[in-house]
């Protein structure tokens, strides 16, 4: 695995302060967890050909490395996907 987000030294105090606000608002109803989407994508590229893909999706004859796109989402209290692109 590679990490390819940098954390910047002000992170820790940024994420607390914004959780100090969401908590705020949910409080006051101002807010409510169920119009938020939390969602997460990761970019899959295989080291080696054995990679879980059928060999018709392969391209053989490629100049780009072969990839897989992940996503996937919580709603409320359901999961969305993963979808693989």
């Amino acid at each position: 695995m590679q990490a390819v987000q940098e954390l910047l030294e002000d992170d820790p105090d940024r994420r607390v302060n914004f959780m100090d606000l969401l908590m705020t608002c949910i409080d006051q109803s101002q807010l409510s967890l169920e119009w938020i989407v939390f969602s997460d994508e990761a970019t899959l590229i295989p080291k080696s050909p054995k990679f879980s893909e059928p060999h018709w999706m392969r391209e053989l004859h490629t100049q780009l490395p072969q990839k897989t796109n992940v996503w996937a989402g919580i709603i409320q209290d359901r999961i969305v996907g993963p979808f693989f692109l």
